[in-house]
């Protein structure tokens, strides 16, 4: 039993999976202090570290309330210092990648109540949007199609697969990025849309069965890039 962190549209569709019904869905809120494009993208709002959930400034007492009123405690949120805005690097705070007893992020950008708090190695790298650019399939593996994080997660022991850029849906963009497609609930790999949308789906498929996960696609249409599914276990 956890807390599923997502947008409205995601939960309405995780709804419909009996198999979530253990789970509570905490529909975050739009920030619309970012580019109104992904203003509905949780991993830019939410960041979840070893079940510690830090929060933006303007989401933090909606998520708090939805929290406190599904029974859980409260003493594992924290409220981020950084307010958001729509120029890049300063939508990023917030959206980190934990893999492991390491987070990587452009630490320069990083919110400094999530640096002080996360029990958790920081590992700096040039690219902002890290949980967007990576789908992690487990403590020790992943998704990316960066170069440079592919490099870097080599470097640091992680088993990762490459896959090629593009042929994901994100509106207002050429292409949304593999990481904001899905995220793991328990042992499975939830995924908004389906992996046949992508050339690489067989190699996408075997590597997250290879680590023990069942694989659900919320509907059968592409794969699109939703701001990712964030998941903290009680």
């Amino acid at each position: 039993m956890g807390l599923i962190f997502t947008c409205e549209e995601v939960a309405r569709q995780i709804k419909q999976f009996s198999i979530f019904e253990m789970h509570h869905l905490i529909e975050v809120p739009a920030n619309h202090d970012v580019d109104d494009r992904i203003s509905h993208h949780t991993d830019l709002s939410v960041a979840i570290i070893q079940n510690q959930v830090f929060i933006e400034p303007s989401c933090f007492n909606l998520v708090f309330d939805k929290v406190k009123s599904v029974g859980y405690g409260t003493e594992h949120l924290y409220c981020g210092e950084t307010r958001l805005n729509k120029v890049y690097p300063y939508d990023i705070a917030y959206n980190v990648l934990p893999l492991g007893e390491k987070l990587f992020h452009k630490v320069a950008y990083t919110d400094a109540i999530l640096k002080k708090n996360a029990k958790i190695e920081l590992i700096d790298v040039n690219q902002g949007y890290t949980r967007c650019s990576v789908l992690p399939v487990g403590h020790a593996a992943a998704i990316t199609s960066d170069e440079g994080l592919y490099r870097i997660l080599k470097t640091y022991g992680y088993n990762v697969l490459k896959v090629r850029a593009g042929h994901i849906l994100l509106e207002g963009y050429d292409h949304g990025f593999i990481g904001g497609v899905g995220g793991a609930v328990e042992d499975y790999m939830v995924l908004n849309g389906s992996l046949d949308s992508h050339p690489d789906e067989d190699k996408m498929r075997q590597f997250i069965l290879d680590q023990n996960y069942k694989i659900i696609e919320l509907h059968r249409g592409p794969l699109e890039d939703v701001g990712s599914i964030l998941y903290s276990q009680r």
